[in-house]
């Protein structure tokens, strides 16, 4: 919950779904900018992940809230505004939309996980990237692989029963679908990533399940590459590192 003395803006988007966004007094001027894309974010979104679930979306811009980030309560993200530059850009907007599908609607069932929810809203952002500016994800890969190479920490478990990942989680999270996407081809890779959250809205899932879907979608045997991406805390071996183009 948001108390303030908010300026609220109302308007709708293309097909009739009310948008509310409220701003903080001394934030409309410089977050208004951010908010107006949200018609533009939601209809790519919604191109990516299928149907938007909600009746209703917007923002709320603060001052400051309970820890310190943007947080995605449903249909109303919440930024930190007043020139914090790591929570009030556009990859942090369309983060937080993305969370509508993964994260929200479709919610992680336990801590362990969470990459259900924070890897998807990452790799949303790549692939908003890749779409509106033209950003080639296959060097952006290649350039973290190598960079990262010899962090031990960078590789640890995505997904490890009982314990919740760590921060690598937006870091490798969006390497590992990215790699998935290379693995299993474009067509299977957008295809299952549609219809994970149009076939599990209003529910709670887990990693497992979702190992099981894509296997299921993709027509593919997964299972090595999903315990050298997710289940394992070192560098992939090179056949799960590198697949398809991302052949160095």
């Amino acid at each position: 919950m948001s108390i303030d003395r908010f300026t609220i803006e109302r308007s709708a988007l293309a097909d009739g779904t009310p948008v509310v966004n409220a701003y903080a007094p001394g934030l409309r001027e410089s977050t208004k900018p951010l908010a107006d894309r949200l018609p533009e974010i939601l209809d790519f979104l919604s191109g990516a992940f299928g149907r938007y679930p909600y009746r209703a979306g917007g923002n709320v811009f603060v001052h400051v809230n309970d820890d310190g980030s943007a947080t995605a309560p449903q249909t109303r993200p919440v930024y930190l505004g007043a020139g914090n530059t790591r929570y009030m850009t556009l990859d942090a907007v369309v983060h937080e939309q993305a969370h509508q599908w993964y994260g929200i609607s479709t919610a992680p069932r336990q801590p362990e996980d969470n990459c259900l929810s924070e890897c998807f809203a990452v790799y949303a952002t790549w692939l908003w990237d890749e779409a509106k500016t033209g950003v080639g994800l296959d060097a952006r890969y290649r350039d973290q692989v190598n960079t990262n190479k010899g962090n031990p920490g960078f590789w640890k478990e995505l997904y490890r029963p009982d314990q919740a990942p760590g921060l690598n989680i937006y870091d490798k999270g969006p390497l590992a679908l990215h790699a998935l996407r290379r693995q299993v081809g474009d067509k299977a890779f957008h295809r299952l990533i549609k219809q994970w959250p149009q076939q599990h809205r209003g529910d709670y899932a887990d990693w497992p399940q979702f190992e099981t879907f894509a296997e299921q979608v993709t027509g593919q045997d997964l299972t090595g590459f999903f315990h050298a991406w997710f289940r394992s805390a070192t560098l992939p071996a090179d056949k799960y590192l590198w697949p398809g183009r991302l052949q160095p």
